[in-house]
């Protein structure tokens, strides 16, 4: 096998196993809580329990990494997210369920981290954004594929199949890591440094502040895009399910179009035009709110600013974790294990408040759009300085 195949294999397999694990389940919640006795409050901690962990099991990556090394940080990651995997197969109760998940999330965390950290080893410049670009729309199809899989499995052959796959992909994983990953040792981290250094060094960077405060202020806006629209278009607006459906699936495709968008070059490298998209998007929503047009218009208006915010989301997306990753490739590790972590803890504060704000007021479109404003303009901030 050409190392080429070899290495998308290694980092394709490592990146979506966050995104496997967390959105397969999703559909089943109900049907897991039924089988178990539980209320659906508590069979929700399946979703909650599992971010949770993720998201602080980011900042121990570096650490494992640097005293392991990252073929073998992988495969024990991985290990560990078969053997999660397994126990919540045969979990009898929702205590040794969580205690799956738990593993599991622990397991994921690795996978996404590294993933970014080997590509900025092998590439930099376009060429790193234009891999980054590929992730991103791998990363992209997975959470809507997902959903559907993990549907189909639960009504089929009940909610444990579902686990059963995932382990059957966490075996597989481990087999592909074994055998294909071919990268020396400690070339994605500073052995010899501490890992408070080198997060000083990152925090000293220009590319990685500017990275980071772009990647979260456009994650936080797709928590927000996602907690807001159930309530906009089916709540407010009075579309079927079906017919939503179909609104997320052109969401999603958008920004699947500026993921590969971002691989192009002139005239489509000029970052400050995709910050200047997200900004007229949510000029366009405040706008119809204030005016108070009628359902059909708000409709129109609303469609277009959500295509203009995901066309410019998956443009940023490789482009600021180009920026966050274009220091040394022995701080790759430790800056996207940092970078994913202030994502993640940001987007669920921030889409928690604006979506309780939005309940609160009653005023869910109108929230949304001066979500889309504010985040725009710190994207074209944050563009026009790089360009």
């Amino acid at each position: 096998m050409k190392q080429d195949t070899a290495n998308f294999l290694v980092v394709n397999t490592a990146a979506i196993v966050t995104t496997l694990s967390l959105n397969m389940i999703v559909p089943s919640i109900t049907l897991i809580g039924e089988n178990l006795g539980i209320a659906y409050s508590n069979a929700q901690l399946i979703i909650g329990v599992f971010l949770f962990v993720y998201a602080f099991s980011l900042l121990v990556v570096t650490q494992v990494t640097a005293r392991f090394g990252e073929r073998h940080a992988l495969i024990l990651a991985l290990s560990i997210f078969t053997c999660g995997s397994l126990i919540c197969t045969f979990s009898p109760n929702l205590p040794a369920l969580l205690f799956g998940r738990t593993l599991q999330a622990f397991g994921a965390a690795f996978g996404p981290v590294l993933a970014r950290a080997i590509i900025r080893t092998q590439y930099e410049g376009d060429s790193l954004r234009v891999r980054l670009a590929n992730l991103a729309t791998i990363s992209a199809i997975v959470p809507v594929l997902a959903p559907i899989i993990g549907g189909q499995l639960a009504d089929v052959f009940g909610w444990r199949a579902i686990f059963v796959v995932l382990s059957t992909f966490g075996i597989g994983s481990v087999i592909i890591m074994t055998a294909l990953f071919q990268m020396p040792n400690g070339v994605t981290v500073d052995r010899n440094s501490r890992v408070f250094c080198q997060i000083g060094l990152l925090i000293r960077q220009t590319s990685f502040v500017k990275g980071v405060c772009l990647l979260t202020a456009t994650y936080c806006l797709i928590f927000v895009f996602v907690s807001l629209i159930p309530a906009i278009f089916i709540d407010k607006l009075g579309v079927s399910s079906g017919l939503f459906a179909v609104i997320y699936g052109l969401s999603v495709s958008f920004y699947l179009g500026g993921t590969q968008l971002s691989k192009l070059r002139r005239p489509f490298s000029k970052p400050v035009v995709w910050s200047i998209l997200t900004l007229l998007g949510g000029v366009v929503v405040t706008t119809a709110i204030v005016i108070s047009v009628d359902q059909t218009a708000l409709f129109i208006c609303l469609m277009l600013g959500i295509a203009l915010f995901n066309l410019a989301a998956g443009y940023i997306f490789p482009f600021g974790q180009s920026m966050l990753l274009s220091g040394s490739p022995q701080l790759s590790t430790a800056a996207s294990s940092i970078g994913l972590f202030i994502q993640n803890a940001s987007a669920a504060l921030i889409s928690t408040a604006v979506t309780t704000l939005a309940v609160a007021t009653n005023a869910h479109v109108l929230i949304f759009g001066l979500s889309l404003i504010a985040v725009g303009f710190i994207q074209l901030t944050i563009m026009w300085s790089a360009k």
